[in-house]
């Protein structure tokens, strides 16, 4: 039984990558973080929607594909709101009914459409703490800097003092 979940986890895993690879290819000008960051929200989505070795290998290709769509709707965007709405609304509703075959479920599909702003939120909420604790060790750095700075003119003051001003 351990023997099978460890190739489950095997086949997930090489998945993941395969996904990884074609997400780093795929880019114009990918940024050194791009293939990280999707990684992570590969795994992110992975967890949270549960999937199995085989739901991974017929999702992925799916939400792919529907992430591109969504890409290419948002580049015509600027020309009418309400006509980009209507497509990306078309759109996800195909890709319900795909995921509601791929996922077993309507529930576990309405939970893969919303997925994307749960990943967005938490990856938010990280990238926020990273600035506060970032900001934070600033501040720190620059208040030891001045004590620093304070230190060295008490000593030159009680130096002056000891051996006279300079001229």
């Amino acid at each position: 039984m351990l023997e099978r979940n460890n190739m489950k986890n095997f086949l997930l895993y090489c998945t993941i990558l395969m996904m990884l690879s074609k997400g780093a290819f795929a880019q114009n000008q990918p940024s050194p973080e791009a293939p990280i960051l999707q990684g992570i929200k590969i795994a992110f989505i992975t967890k949270q929607l549960s999937l199995s070795t085989e739901e991974a290998q017929k999702f992925w290709p799916l939400y792919n594909d529907f992430s591109d769509k969504a890409k290419n709707l948002r580049k015509g965007q600027e020309i009418d709101e309400l006509a980009f709405e209507a497509k990306m609304l078309e759109e996800r509703k195909k890709l319900k009914l795909e995921l509601t075959k791929v996922l077993g479920s309507e529930d576990r599909a309405n939970k893969a459409l919303g997925v994307d702003r749960e990943f967005n939120k938490v990856l938010k909420k990280e990238l926020d703490n990273r600035r506060a604790l970032r900001q934070k060790m600033e501040n720190n750095t620059e208040k030891q800097q001045q004590k620093m700075e304070n230190r060295i003119d008490k000593q030159q003051n009680k130096i002056e003092k000891h051996n006279g001003p300079k001229n």
